[in-house]
């Protein structure tokens, strides 16, 4: 995966910013949960958008589901996609 400056939506760009906006005992430690519970209330300039608890399992399949089906119906994609162990593997329905 390369970066891509002219896009908005870059997947290297957001990844950085997501980090950013963890709380600040949490950036630097590699063994702290990468998925964390968002905050109520914040904005762009809020430095810290993510509290210390992680996502629950639940909540993360429902907005995995959710960008699923929000990409399928933005680019008509044929094929349906699940995210395990790190890979992208076919979802067979």
């Amino acid at each position: 995966m390369f970066a891509q400056e002219d896009n908005d939506n870059c997947p290297i760009r957001l990844l950085k910013l997501y980090l950013s906006k963890r709380p600040s005992d949490l950036k630097n430690d590699p063994n702290s949960r990468f998925y964390l519970r968002p905050l109520v209330n914040v904005n762009v300039d809020t430095e810290v958008w993510y509290s210390h608890q992680p996502l629950g399992k639940n909540k993360l399949g429902e907005m995995m589901k959710m960008m699923a089906n929000q990409a399928q119906q933005g680019k008509h994609l044929p094929l349906r996609y699940c995210s395990r162990n790190g890979q992208l593997q076919k979802w067979h329905s």
